[in-house]
């Protein structure tokens, strides 16, 4: 005999689970060491650290060259080629455990899977604070569970950190901005976001696009200049460092001018094009102009190509779009993208929604930018994936909703039709 009470009571039992934040962030790590461990056994060291710049610069750091010599076979020279935080954390792992070594390799990766486990916490803390428990619930279990997440976060590079950063902002940064009035918290606000452009500074559309949710009164005002401050302060030590050792103005990195010759030069073929003169390839023209010549002549050769084919950069520009929203695979990522925009229109249709819903539409509009002049690799998009499923599983709670009969609409056509009858 079917015992419907111990069935609701197993679904209960299940569903408290999906919404521990402890079995969450358990199950995420678990499937990303195993990714990490079948990378590992298929793939050599060569295919972690080949071609890869912060561990580059991670090595002459550990061996006490400073921050220089990004690519292999370049003077060791300073560089600002690599935003400073990352490349930092890597050389302190090189130092305690050997330069491009395996012991290092499976360290980083570790610190790679707690950062993204750790996001799919953060992801159902964002979506219960933000929307609904069952809003991040299911935005926190696919980060979990679909297997591009995990490889994302695999290479050598800052993009699990980075999500992580994202993810944090949206549980802590809406909470300071529309209700604490202490000033250490602004501060610390400052402070994190800061930290979070020398990580990676294309995030900082994210905490550009959070002046929305400030409540701008004479109050709040002052608050924010001191978080102001303290951003402009966590970036002003790398910034002179820059300065002094590159005699160019660098906040952050200056890498842009290649980035966007490697997007945008005369004989190209594709949305991105990897010639002779990059410096993995052949470091000989890097080596003889020095970064800052070499960067400001690619930039002046990818804007003349600009110049000179509009009609091609804009055929690149629109496919660089469409990529950032539906790249690696249309299914599921242009379903996502498109319901993801869609809660962004609705939440600011709505009056009660409408800071939120400003806040995605900027940043989904800030942060791709970039990536559509220069070019765009699918692992880009990465730390703004906690954004982008939350407000897809925003879009799908409202669509469901809409499509559930009004129960005062069903009450009222029963009465009518009682009357009728």
């Amino acid at each position: 005999m079917f015992d419907g009470s111990k069935e609701f009571k197993y679904l209960g039992a299940l569903r408290r689970l999906c919404s521990s934040p402890l079995c969450i962030f358990t199950f995420a790590l678990f499937l990303r060491l195993l990714v990490a461990t079948l990378l590992l056994g298929h793939s050599s060291l060569q295919r972690f650290y080949g071609g890869n710049e912060p561990s580059h610069i991670a090595a002459n750091l550990a061996a006490g060259h400073g921050f220089s010599a990004p690519y292999e076979k370049v003077p060791i020279a300073p560089t600002a080629q690599q935003p400073p935080l990352y490349p930092a954390l890597l050389a302190v792992i090189f130092r305690g455990c050997g330069a491009y070594s395996l012991l290092s390799l499976c360290i980083i990766l570790l610190v790679n899977a707690l950062a993204g486990a750790g996001t799919a916490t953060l992801i159902y803390c964002a979506g219960q604070q933000h929307f609904s428990s069952e809003i991040g619930m299911v935005a926190a279990w696919f980060w979990t569970i679909y297997p591009w997440e995990a490889l994302a976060e695999m290479p050598v590079a800052n993009y699990g950190l980075s999500a992580l950063a994202v993810a944090a902002w949206l549980v802590l940064a809406p909470k300071i901005l529309a209700k604490s009035l202490h000033p250490q918290h602004w501060i610390l606000l400052g402070i994190g976001a800061g930290v979070a452009v020398l990580l990676n500074p294309t995030i900082g559309g994210v905490f550009l696009a959070s002046v929305v949710w400030i409540q701008c009164s004479k109050r709040s005002v002052y608050r924010v200049y001191l978080a102001v401050a303290a951003f402009i302060l966590v970036l002003a030590p790398w910034t002179l460092r820059n300065y002094r050792t590159l005699d160019r103005l660098i906040p952050v990195r200056d890498n842009f001018g290649l980035e966007l010759f490697l997007g945008n030069h005369l004989g190209m073929t594709g949305e991105v094009d990897f010639t002779q003169d990059f410096p993995t390839l052949d470091p000989r023209q890097y080596s003889q102009l020095g970064e800052v010549r070499f960067m400001e002549l690619k930039q002046h050769q990818a804007v003349a190509c600009i110049r000179n084919d509009p009609a091609g950069f804009a055929m690149r520009f629109g496919r660089r779009l469409w990529e950032f929203w539906a790249a690696p695979d249309f299914f599921p990522w242009a379903i996502i993208s498109f319901l993801s925009w869609l809660a962004a229109v609705l939440a600011v249709i709505r009056i009660s929604t409408r800071r939120i819903g400003l806040f995605l539409l900027i940043t989904f509009t800030l942060v791709p930018a970039v990536y559509y002049v220069t070019h765009f690799w699918p692992t880009y998009r990465h730390p703004i994936e906690p954004l982008m499923l939350l407000a897809a599983a925003a879009a799908i709670g409202q669509i469901r909703d809409s499509l559930r009969p009004n129960p005062r609409t069903t009450a009222f056509r029963a009465a009518v039709a009682g009357r009728v009858s």
